[in-house]
């Protein structure tokens, strides 16, 4: 096994047991002399842990530990965030910024195949996993699909649970696009994180079984904590 892999391997094992996510990694000397290794192995033991968003470099200051980043396969999963990350065992809020009725803009009536100004709910909150913010997602409904959902509390459920079973409604298909971006100054703050850092851009329409839109939505993910885990499946 290349002495580059093996030092990986030590090191991956010590920021599971020892270190923390923001502790500072040793410096490339003193791996060298505690380990007994050369630089070239060091730096390809310590690009490799970058590459997998492991620990992240810092100019002038050091290599660090980062946050494990969440595995969203949930993003190609039409059941849905809540569901997704539940059944990893993380717990999952959410912050409400707006929960009204309101008229459908000309994009989103076109993503629901709706008139221009028919209502529509407008549902935009911050999602949290496990006490810290993942991500903001802005999503509109058909108001006559859904009628009270904007007076529901969804700050600790599953929003497609309750549509499911007030409503008899349920995401079957739909089609998801994903783009990088540079975050916004408007959900850097809501997220806590600096403006201009990478982020990833979901927009989807889902659609139930008789192919009628449920839901338009686009959700911001912070590029530190999103992992995309996507599954290719065999058109034959």
């Amino acid at each position: 096994m290349p002495f580059y892999y093996q030092l990986r391997q030590i090191l991956l094992a010590d920021v599971g047991l020892n270190l923390k996510p923001g502790d500072r990694m040793p410096s490339e000397g003193e791996m060298c002399s505690h380990y007994g290794v050369s630089r070239t192995v060091v730096r390809q033991a310590v690009d490799e842990l970058g590459r997998e968003g492991v620990i992240y470099k810092v100019k002038g200051k050091g290599t660090f530990v980062t946050s494990r980043k969440l595995e969203s396969s949930h993003v190609q999963n039409v059941a849905g965030f809540y569901a997704s990350m539940a059944s990893k065992g993380h717990t999952i809020s959410s912050r409400m910024l707006r929960q009204v009725i309101v008229p459908a803009s000309a994009y989103v009536a076109q993503k629901l195949s709706l008139d221009i100004g028919a209502p529509v709910v407008a549902i935009d909150r911050v999602r949290s996993v496990d006490g810290e913010p993942i991500s903001v997602v802005r999503a509109c409904l058909p108001q006559v699909l859904v009628p009270g959902l904007e007076s529901i509390d969804l700050r600790e459920v599953s929003m497609y649970a309750v549509i499911s079973e007030r409503f008899g409604l349920r995401p079957h298909h739909g089609r998801r696009t994903i783009e990088a971006i540079a975050i916004s100054v408007e959900d850097a703050a809501y997220l806590g994180v600096k403006p201009g850092l990478p982020a990833l851009r979901l927009e989807s329409v889902a659609r139930t079984a008789e192919n009628v839109a449920l839901e338009h939505f686009e959700s911001v993910y912070r590029g530190d904590r999103s992992k995309l885990d996507i599954q290719l499946a065999d058109q034959q």
